[in-house]
């Protein structure tokens, strides 16, 4: 049997979080939540998250701050990160949609289109190792 991938949920919106959770865990994943940006690098450096969907608009610091913070760290820089928000197009920053992310998933999303944007990441990660 292969080992479980872990991907971290960076979101603040609990029930956006909860059914997230539910549909990664019944898709066979193992899955971890981080309510903001100083949980969620703790949560990346401490358990070392297969794939991370981040949310850009967090109560602490935002989601391009996070991955700014990452790829400082050459320990968790390589994690592939989909940023995950309700952000309209018009609302991203500059900084934000600069970030070279594996993809990008607006809230509310499509269960599929959320599965399908994972596998590729992780099987793209896999293919660069």
């Amino acid at each position: 049997m292969t080992e479980q991938k872990k991907i971290l949920i960076v979101d603040d919106e609990p029930d956006i979080a909860k059914v997230t959770m539910l549909r990664l865990k019944n898709a066979g994943y193992q899955v971890i939540n981080a309510v903001n940006g100083i949980q969620a690098l703790e949560i990346i450096e401490a358990e070392r998250p297969d794939l991370i969907l981040l949310d850009l608009g967090l109560p602490d610091i935002g989601g391009a701050e996070v991955y700014q913070r990452m790829q400082k760290n050459k320990a968790i820089k390589d994690t592939p990160v989909i940023v995950f928000s309700a952000k309209h197009s018009t609302e991203i920053t500059k900084e934000e949609l600069e970030m070279p992310v594996e993809g990008f998933l607006s809230k509310p999303y499509e269960p599929v289109e959320l599965l399908t944007k994972i596998r590729e990441a992780l099987d793209n990660r896999g293919q660069s190792l």
